[in-house]
């Protein structure tokens, strides 16, 4: 007697027509009613009808789902039979297109993509009313996932060697995607492909004499990350931890990064978009590896000076807490966070007598209205950064002095136990927090009790062996 080695399991028969699956009953509401009860509703659109286009999908789901290339494959072609252009027809494709891959058959998941794309550019053609989508703009519809096809798509056609056909998919994607995260995952897989067909340096000179000619900002990213060694500016910074190669990867070897070209190139992106903060944040550490501290200090200086959502200065009906939720920092002003920005720059750059003289600027903003506490919270951190305790006694005297509401008053308080915790013993600050407890202001008693509770329980007698036995045996 010979046994049978089933290629799928049991619960699959249970989809197959007349094997344990009870027929779909179509249930028609009684009169007067609006619709079926949610619970029979549910199991009506739960099964797919026998033989329709859903039901042959579920049913290569199943078998590539337990490892049936082959008759995943045919019930995904019947899918695409079946829904003749329809979302069901693109999940087919996208459906075979894994199943090939998987067998390593990269022409036929190569060419199952191809006939999705062209879907997509139908259903979107129909999802606009009928007008058909510029080209390089079918990958981007209202489907979702589509600009991932693009992706695979490529992706396969660099592995099977033709990337010219990868480049050019790149290529369209690049000049619609509008996710900047997005967009610097394909300039860096478009820089990876130009590097594996041995044409980085050609691809290179042609961007830039794009670039001199008109102001291309896709060409400029392109060139960032080329001249970053493939890492864009964080590339250029970790010169020492280049990108590790990929598997079977050909072509010419990565470049080393070049930080002058990349400062050049951040520099012109930052004239087209000034918005950008990743454009800006790059430039500013490029500046600062380059040596240019100088031009550093400058880019942070000449920021705009507008209020950015989220960070803007606050108003004067701005609270600082709000009881009983804990104490609730209110924004830093534009002018305050710059200078920050600024006097940090200069002390990782080593120049501390300048730094010195710009947190005393930063403490001579304590008068402007709606910028002295701030100014002279910081500028406290600042002097304690920089090792001078007297600096920062004098920078929180200069603040008491402007203070004006209950609010500055608690954001000088709670700076200064800030301040204090690292180099003060427990009793001193208890004894601050005692002083809170005297304080008019509610919300400071509520924070100095909680804070009085955490000092206790972090400063209170160790215990020994046996109570700690005896505490674990509690339950």
């Amino acid at each position: 007697m010979t046994t049978t080695k089933w290629a799928v399991p049991l619960a699959l028969l249970f989809a197959l027509p007349g094997c344990g699956r009870k027929p779909v009953r179509t249930v028609t509401p009684p009169p007067g009613a609006s619709a079926m009860p949610g619970s029979v509703a549910m199991a009506a659109l739960a099964q797919p009808k026998v033989g329709s286009a859903g039901y042959y999908l579920e049913l290569a789901s199943l078998h590539e789902r337990y490892l049936d290339p082959e008759g995943a494959a045919g019930h995904f072609t019947r899918t695409i039979e079946l829904a003749d252009g329809s979302p069901q027809a693109l999940q087919g494709y996208l459906g075979l297109a894994r199943v090939k891959e998987a067998v390593r058959d990269l022409a036929g998941a190569i060419a199952a993509l191809e006939q999705a794309r062209g879907v997509t550019a139908k259903l979107r053609a129909r999802a606009d009313g009928g007008a058909m989508a510029p080209p390089g703009m079918m990958a981007y519809g209202p489907q979702g996932g589509e600009l991932e096809l693009t992706q695979r798509l490529a992706r396969l056609y660099a592995e099977t060697g033709e990337l010219d056909q990868a480049e050019r998919l790149y290529e369209q994607a690049l000049r619609v995607v509008p996710e900047p995260y997005v967009r610097d995952q394909l300039i860096r897989s478009l820089v990876e492909l130009y590097r594996r067909a041995g044409t980085l340096d050609q691809r290179i000179a042609q961007r830039e004499a794009l670039a001199a000619k008109t102001p291309d900002e896709v060409s400029l990213r392109v060139l960032a990350v080329a001249y970053g060694g493939d890492g864009g500016a964080m590339g250029a910074l970790s010169p020492a931890m280049p990108p590790p190669p990929r598997p079977g990867a050909a072509g010419a070897p990565r470049p080393a990064p070049d930080v002058s070209k990349a400062v050049a190139v951040y520099r012109r992106l930052h004239e087209l978009r000034p918005d950008d903060p990743q454009v800006r944040q790059a430039l500013l550490a490029l500046y600062e590896k380059a040596g240019r501290v100088d031009d550093a200090v400058v880019l942070l200086r000449t920021r705009d000076a507008a209020p950015r959502a989220g960070g803007a200065g606050p108003g004067p009906e701005t609270p600082y807490a709000r009881c009983p939720g804990g104490l609730t920092p209110r924004p830093t002003p534009v002018a305050v966070t710059r200078s920050e920005e600024v006097i940090r720059l200069l002390l990782r750059a080593g120049r501390r007598e300048p730094a010195l003289a710009e947190t005393a600027k930063l403490v001579a903003l304590a008068p402007q209205e709606g910028v002295g506490v701030p100014a002279c919270v910081a500028a406290a951190r600042l002097y304690a950064a920089q090792g001078r305790p007297e600096l920062v006694a004098q920078a929180q005297a200069a603040g008491r002095k402007v203070a004006r509401s209950a609010e500055d008053r608690r954001e000088l308080a709670v700076a200064e136990a800030e301040l204090a915790a690292p180099r003060s013993p427990p009793r001193e600050l208890k004894a601050l927090y005692e002083r809170w407890q005297q304080s008019d202001d509610p919300c400071l008693r509520a924070e100095a009790t909680r804070r009085g509770q955490v000092l206790a329980a972090m400063s209170g007698p160790p215990m020994n062996t046996g109570a700690r036995e005896g505490a674990r045996r509690v339950p």
